[in-house]
């Protein structure tokens, strides 16, 4: 037997192996209760474990996911979510179910024309088809690494912490919100392995009932504290055609000059914006004094892009005293092309850079929140420039891997340290369990809850705390 069949086959045994004790742990924490069996069943042979979120535990949504929980407090919330977000998810502790049976019973609790619009074997808004899976053999592998990952991190640390015992709770919110009544032992297997996939889709229909981009939930959190970003809502290509019928707001930063060159205007006259150039579509016909709208979230992000160009070096250091470093690639500027929208009007976006383009569907990431460290603690510096051990876990640094494997319970750290428009990329360019660390949030805090969640990459991003200045729309 190949040695990859052999690892699945073990490691599939160790996710059945670990689960029950880790529901139990969640029963313990009020999250999770027993449902008592029928008398006939529990006159008979023991029947499998059954389990129910508790009303507290249908409220871990806004406990991992921070930006769904500003998303609810800041845009008016339908009915029917506040309905879903309440609702309680059962688990069984039953084990195989037919390949991606999970996949067949998303959408239950939506509205059917919702579920058709998002779930469309031919809809553009459907994760699955537009992004890579894990083949069947690697998703419990894939899983219980992660879970192994969480486990080790939360030993080492001498018990269960809040902040590492995120593992079970990000699950379960997930297959709340993807309208799932009920799972196995099985499913949590898929949940965890294509967390990113379903973190996708339950921000797409949350997103398509509060009537908003998914970029303008995800970035309430991005700058910490609930501060509003806006949206910055891409596509890679018909750009023109498409925008004018986007939902953002469109605000002015600039106009043509006498050359056809842009004039700043935004975020002051006559600025400069650092790293950043402008290329307008010779087919825009733009002409002297024309008028430049780019989307809200954007314009702030490109006006406060940090003065660091000189590739990876230390940014600034963080409460403890960790280093935070600028971006991995060597050339950090970004090129925003203006072209003549449908409607008329003169459009700005930024283009693709690096190896990246705009992800079909976007969406994915657990964001952190800014955290309460306001005193240097010694022990939570982190030096991760090449490598650390971080609560009994290996955390790399991304680009310094070269041909090295990828090993999913280790922690990889992609740096963009205050750059808010590479944060914004780089949040969905990873097929993997990603976490998001925002403005105001130390690197110890942020390692600490990705690792709780089972998350493979860290963006981090997390500048100094973010407040509303004169970048603000």
């Amino acid at each position: 037997m190949p040695n990859y069949v052999q690892a699945h086959y073990s490691e599939k045994e160790a996710w059945y192996e670990s689960l029950p004790a880790l529901l139990e742990h969640q029963q313990s924490l009020g999250y999770l209760e027993l449902v008592e069996p029928p008398a006939h069943k529990a006159a008979t042979a023991a029947a499998p474990t059954e389990y129910i979120t508790t009303p507290r535990g249908a409220l871990l949504s806004r406990v991992v996911y921070d930006d769904i929980r500003l998303a609810t407090e800041h845009f008016p919330v339908p009915p029917d979510i506040q309905t879903l977000l309440s609702a309680r998810v059962t688990v069984r502790t039953t084990r195989d179910t037919a390949p991606l049976s999970l996949r067949s019973r998303l959408g239950a609790r939506w509205a059917a024309p919702h579920r058709e619009h998002l779930l469309s074997s031919k809809s553009p808004t459907n994760p699955f088809r537009a992004s890579s899976n894990v083949k069947l053999l690697g998703r419990f592998r894939l899983a219980t690494g992660l879970l192994r990952k969480s486990r080790l991190a939360a030993a080492a640390s001498g018990g269960l912490g809040a902040d590492l015992d995120l593992f079970i709770p990000r699950l379960l919110p997930l297959a709340q919100l993807c309208g799932v009544e009920a799972v196995n032992l099985s499913d949590l297997a898929e949940l965890a392995a294509h967390a990113h996939l379903y973190e996708k889709l339950a921000r797409g229909y949350l997103a398509l009932r509060l009537g908003v981009d998914v970029s303008r939930v995800t970035n309430l959190a991005l700058l910490g504290g609930g501060v509003w970003l806006g949206s910055t809502q891409n596509v890679y290509r018909g750009f023109g055609e498409a925008a004018p019928r986007w939902t953002g707001r469109w605000v002015v930063v600039g106009t043509v000059g006498r050359d056809g060159k842009v004039v700043i205007t935004y975020p002051k006259p006559g600025g400069e914006l650092v790293g950043v150039e402008w290329e307008v579509d010779d087919k825009a016909a733009a002409r002297e004094g024309g008028q430049i709208l780019m989307l809200d979230g954007w314009a702030v992000a490109v006006g406060m892009r940090p003065g660091h160009l000189e590739g990876q070096g230390v940014v600034q250091r963080d409460v403890h005293g960790s280093p935070l470093y600028g971006s991995d690639e060597a050339a950090e500027v970004v090129v925003v092309r203006v072209k003549r929208g449908s409607d008329g009007r003169l459009l700005a976006k930024p283009k693709p850079y690096g190896i990246l383009t705009p992800p079909k569907v976007n969406g994915q990431g657990v964001f952190g929140r800014r955290c309460g460290c306001t005193t240097a603690v010694p022990a939570k510096r982190i030096d991760a420039r090449t490598r650390a051990v971080v609560s009994g876990v290996q955390v790399d640094n991304f680009a310094a891997l070269a041909e090295n494997r990828l090993l999913f319970h280790n922690l990889y750290l992609v740096w963009r340290n205050s750059d808010v428009v590479k944060l914004v990329g780089w949040a969905d360019a990873y097929v993997h369990s990603t976490y998001v660390q925002v403005f105001g949030e130390c690197l110890h805090c942020a390692v600490t809850k990705a690792l709780g969640t089972g998350c493979t990459f860290i963006i981090a991003g997390g500048g100094p705390p973010y407040s509303r200045h004169s970048y603000t729309c």
